[in-house]
């Protein structure tokens, strides 16, 4: 066994899978070099594994991309400003239709493409259309991460196919005439994948409307809620410094208390010697008649 059809096997299995069988492969190999070029073997992007699935499922759909792809190349090289605009337009379309087919496929297989994952098999598209090399990567259907358009420059595959210079799935399989297929003639399974794409993403959108009104009403209520908490703080720095004053004005009617205090006890002993005064005169004046 060598390591193509090993490769081909494992870049078609969901994500979740690859690890393991790609562990199992290599204990299978029987060949310790190819064991360890089994091993070597890397688990793809969720972007990219919905790429190879688009390849196996549709490869229609990478020969349309071919097609394409020769097209605008060829109207760029002649500067054909008419034949540029309409082939701009037609792969609008087509790379729209082949998102939502991945996205399609992999809810069916369970999988949610997140928006970034999306984006990304958008752009695989789109330096498949613009490059050949990039268009033999994607078509052999073991991409490893995603690719970019690099304008009028070559693609960077740096590091993006399980097996370098593998070409595409279904070499001989010429692209049809572009006025023979156009995306919406993809299949009548396509039709219904991309119905049902567009419904999760109808779902999706209404989930992230409900979620942003949650979002909205929760940060009115924390709004609310700091402006309670606010004016609480001034009420308590209101009782606080009313407390300071309360406890000034305690200590000061303490140090007034004690002074008439003082000052009583002295009255006190100022009127107890007067009586003891006036006695003492009156038992004298008794003395002398």
């Amino acid at each position: 066994m060598s390591l193509a059809p090993i490769a081909d096997e494992l870049y078609g299995l969901a994500p979740q899978q690859f690890t393991a069988a790609r562990n199992a492969r290599a204990n299978q190999a029987g060949d310790r070099q190819l064991a360890e070029a089994v091993r070597r073997l890397a688990r793809p992007t969720a972007s990219a594994w919905a790429v190879n699935v688009l390849v196996r499922r549709h490869p229609e759909g990478i020969a349309r991309v071919r097609a394409v792809g020769a097209e605008l190349r060829a109207a760029q090289r002649a500067i054909d400003g008419a034949a540029l605009r309409k082939l701009t337009g037609e792969r609008r379309e087509l790379v729209g239709a082949l998102v939502s087919l991945a996205v399609g496929i992999a809810e069916n297989a369970g999988h949610r493409l997140s928006a970034t994952a999306q984006h990304e098999v958008e752009q695989t598209l789109l330096a498949a259309l613009s490059d050949e090399h990039a268009t033999d990567a994607v078509g052999s259907g073991l991409l490893m991460r995603p690719l970019a358009p690099a304008g009028f420059d070559p693609v960077d595959l740096e590091g993006a196919v399980a097996l370098p210079g593998a070409g595409a799935r279904s070499p001989a399989e010429a692209a049809p005439p572009p006025t023979r297929v156009v995306p919406e003639e993809l299949s009548a399974r396509d039709a219904r994948e991309r119905t049902e794409a567009r419904r999760s993403l109808s779902d999706a959108e209404r989930r992230a409307e409900g979620a942003a009104a949650d979002v909205e009403a929760l940060a009115r209520q924390e709004e609310r809620a700091h402006g309670r908490r606010d004016r609480l703080l001034a009420e308590l720095d209101q009782l606080r410094q009313q407390a300071d004053r309360a406890r000034e004005n305690a200590s000061a009617a303490d140090r007034e208390l004690g002074e008439l205090a003082r000052e009583l006890e002295r009255a006190r002993r100022d009127s107890s010697a007067a009586v003891q005064a006036a006695e003492q005169a009156r038992a004298r004046i008794e003395r002398l008649g």
